[in-house]
């Protein structure tokens, strides 16, 4: 046995031996935890991976045949990207409906491999691989790809594809929330992928890299999951605790800020803005409908800080440009008052690699509500600013108008009464004096009544 075959052996033992502890730690601490249990899938799949490797090396020294035992391993390796890819997935909460597309299409095509490797074991033929030679003077295994060389190269770099935007999904993660998890958490994961991207590169099997990568992966991960999990549960409350505090702070600003504004015109845009940078949405809108349900008014508040409102522009302003990959999602909120009447919504628009998760709705419900109810206080300070211009013009009327009038038949009146030298020194005749002094004291009896409504 080469010295190649040894240490090839000896760190398979290895890697198979930490998988199988962690496993087995897994196993009896975190046995209902889910998220842990993605983790102890890939442990199993790596330690029995390369325990089967072992038992290749040692049956290859001998000279027999490992066809079998190298399909044995092969299904299984190709396994372990599929765990890798839902234990990270499920840790940082960063399901969304691409990833779970991505989730099933490796599951897919999992299955069609594993159903292929079978079939060439039980029926004794290549289909995915040529017959396997194992080769004792460098102790390497010689392979070649069997008729469907197509669908395992398209396996291949799918897997290498997921592999890759999953490294960049954690590195983004840890941008926009960089104290929520350990950093050696990404250590970790990032050497377990590294060490899975690095399987298909042929002539390094018997350098033992990547069962290194795994040893060395695995023992980083598994401490900071573990102090998460199991041991810090007072930690992972405080920060829950810690992310209330911030959620209610915002709602409390919000509405603040919202109450303050009695006018649409500055509420909407006003509010729009701050819910947009607070939570990073790609875009912001909150329309107000009238009695029919139609939108009057509306505010967009953008990522960039662009903040557009119907009362600044005559048309809807374009959104800017997303690559395919990052088009938004949409969820819209009604904004009902205390009154129940919907006066109305708040769109959401957020990129498709950060999902909006129970927590983050229930909180926007809320602000949705608040919003509401200041925009009713808006309209109903609007209304009473349109009623005391009624009034201003009504009382504008009565002094203009109605007082000019009243006093010109108070004037006219008096000249009958007591100027006849207006009228050719002819004086009023005694029969009509009382009708007329009737209606001067009525007019200044108007005149008075007038006067008090002016002034009031």
């Amino acid at each position: 046995m080469t010295v190649f075959n040894l240490f090839a052996i000896a760190t398979n033992a290895f890697t198979t031996l930490v998988c199988s502890a962690i496993a087995i730690l897994l196993l009896s601490q975190l046995r209902r935890d889910k998220k842990s249990q993605f983790l102890l899938r890939l442990m199993l799949s790596l330690a029995a991976s390369r325990f089967v490797v072992i038992v290749m090396r040692f049956v290859g020294a001998t000279g027999a045949n490992v066809h079998d035992l190298f399909v044995v391993a092969t299904a299984l390796t190709a396994s372990s990207p599929y765990f890798l890819y839902r234990f990270v997935i499920e840790y940082f909460d960063a399901w969304t409906k691409r990833r779970r597309l991505i989730e099933r299409g490796m599951l897919i095509t999992l299955v069609a491999l594993g159903v292929a490797l079978g079939a060439e074991l039980l029926l004794h033929t290549s289909i995915i691989l040529e017959p396997v030679v194992f080769i004792a003077s460098n102790s390497s295994v010689q392979y070649e790809y069997g008729p469907l060389i197509a669908f395992n190269v398209i396996f291949i770099l799918y897997d290498e594809l997921v592999l890759g935007t999953m490294f960049y999904t954690i590195v983004q993660l840890f941008r926009r929330d960089g104290e929520r998890f350990s950093r050696r958490v990404a250590y970790g994961i990032g050497s377990l992928t590294v060490g899975m991207i690095i399987i298909p590169i042929p002539n390094i099997d018997h350098l033992a890299f990547e069962q290194n990568l795994y040893a060395l992966g695995s023992l980083i991960l598994i401490a900071p999951v573990l102090g998460q999990r199991l041991f810090d549960p007072l930690s992972q409350l405080n920060r829950s605790l810690r992310h209330r505090a911030q959620q209610m702070a915002l709602i409390t600003k919000v509405g603040n800020q919202a109450h303050a504004l009695l006018s649409l015109g500055d509420l909407l845009p006003a509010a729009a803005s701050e819910i947009c940078q607070s939570f990073g949405y790609a875009s912001v809108q909150i329309a107000v409908y009238d009695a029919r349900g139609t939108p009057v008014e509306y505010a967009i508040s953008y990522a960039d800080g662009r903040v557009f409102n119907s009362a600044a522009a005559a048309e809807e302003p374009t959104q800017p440009r997303q690559r395919k990959q990052l088009l938004p999602i949409e969820i819209e909120l009604p904004m009902t008052p205390a009154e129940g009447t919907l006066n109305g919504t708040m769109k959401i628009e957020q990129r498709r690699d950060r999902a909006i998760g129970q927590d983050e709705r229930d909180v926007l419900d809320i602000l949705a509500r608040q919003i509401a109810l200041a925009i009713h206080n808006a309209q109903l300070f609007e209304e009473v600013q349109r009623a005391n211009a009624a009034k201003t013009t009504f009382i504008s009327f009565v002094s203009h108008e109605l007082r000019n009038g009243v006093g010109d038949v108070i004037a006219l009146a008096d000249s009958l009464l007591r100027a006849p030298e207006e009228y050719e020194n002819m004086p009023l005749p005694a029969v009509h004096r009382p009708d007329v002094d009737h209606i001067f004291q009525s007019g200044l009896h108007l005149k008075r009544l007038l006067d008090d409504v002016v002034d009031w």
